[in-house]
């Protein structure tokens, strides 16, 4: 559980840095019309963000599958301990 925490914290992060370059990057290209050197580097900029944004939608499916998976671990662990213990109660019983 600790570690889901840390990713999602993680994730916030990111996604906090995303923003805050987003803001930037419409700050940069308010202040750059007229000059082509800095279109071309803002351009480059929003592609790198998209690029890390599709990144971060995979990463955010695989902590989903991830997620799902443990779930399923825990439930298969959570009934397998159930059948141990009804095993040794009979067990005890006998």
């Amino acid at each position: 559980m600790e570690l889901d925490y840390t990713l999602k914290q993680s994730l916030l992060n990111l996604e906090k840095s995303f923003d805050a370059l987003d803001n930037a990057l419409m700050k940069q290209g308010n202040s750059a019309t007229g000059n082509d050197g800095m279109a071309d580097e803002l351009n480059m900029l929003n592609e790198d963000k998209n690029h890390l944004a599709a990144q971060l939608d995979k990463a955010k499916a695989k902590i989903r599958m991830f997620e799902t998976v443990n779930q399923q671990i825990e439930n298969r662990v959570d009934t397998a301990m159930q059948q141990l213990s009804s095993l040794l109660i009979e067990d005890g019983d006998r």
